[in-house]
């Protein structure tokens, strides 16, 4: 057995506590916190609200383009013309309301439309005006060959009162009656609907609703000027930097 130095003893112990203290030092320090990753944070779009009639549904991809080119978003809330929301921007077909702001953005006009199976595509003005209001009740008698092989039928679907197209359809008729037996539409689109699912069927809907459907635009001699108006934005006071903006870039497209 070894004999162990005093000296010896002594640089032993000092190892043997320097290196208890290094591993309590290890054990007693904190473990390093990982660094937090930062939370997107996301800034929501500036919203302009827009009331749009149904006559004028068509144009809901231009709001939305313009909506995208601008930076906002657009929300579109769709109603007759004469009940839309006060929104802070509406869309009108015709003479706008008195008293309020209103920028022109376009013209629209009302034509009649066929099913496919029509036997024209022409018919004058003034034999569909008697047509409407009940004068005249086959497509021999609208095309002036009245007497002349089997009658027709023609069916009648006409746009409800309080609607824009109703409107100019009406003006047109100098406010005479409309037949009686005329089916109502309360849209444009349940007019196209109708006429495309009904032999020897006529309807009126706006120029724009015509391309929706499979349906034929009558090309109307002497067509009235009452079918056509313009289309306006309406702005509601103190409106929005991109409400503006919405009503600039539909004057340019």
């Amino acid at each position: 057995m070894r004999n162990w130095k005093p000296s010896e003893f002594l640089r032993l112990a000092v190892v043997l506590t320097a290196a208890a203290l290094l591993a309590a030092c290890g054990a007693s320090s904190p473990s390093p916190t990982a660094t937090p990753t930062p939370k997107p944070t996301f800034t929501p779009l500036p919203l302009v609200r827009v009331a749009l009639p149904l006559s004028l549904k068509p144009l809901r991809a231009s709001l939305f383009a313009c909506g995208k080119k601008g930076g906002f978003a657009v929300v579109v809330d769709d109603a007759p013309q004469s009940a839309l929301p006060d929104d802070e921007v509406r869309l009108w077909w015709g003479e706008p309301p008195a008293g309020v702001a209103a920028y022109p953005i376009g013209r629209e006009r009302l034509v009649a439309v066929a099913s496919r199976d029509a036997p024209a595509s022409a018919v004058s003005a003034d034999a569909l005006a008697r047509a409407v209001i009940g004068q005249i009740s086959t497509w021999q008698a609208l095309l002036g060959k009245e007497g002349k092989g089997t009658p027709s039928p023609l069916v009648m679907v006409v746009p409800t009162e309080g609607t824009a197209a109703g409107l100019r359809l009406r003006t047109w008729l100098r406010l005479a009656p409309i037949r009686t037996d005329a089916m109502l539409a309360a849209s444009p689109q349940a007019a196209v609907q109708f006429v495309e699912g009904t032999e020897g069927a006529i309807g009126f809907v706006p120029a724009r609703w015509a391309q929706t459907g499979d349906v034929r635009i009558l090309q109307v001699r002497d067509a009235p000027l009452e079918w056509q108006a313009p289309v306006v934005a309406i702005l509601r006071a103190g409106a929005s930097r991109e409400a503006r903006e919405l009503v600039a870039c539909l004057q340019g497209r």
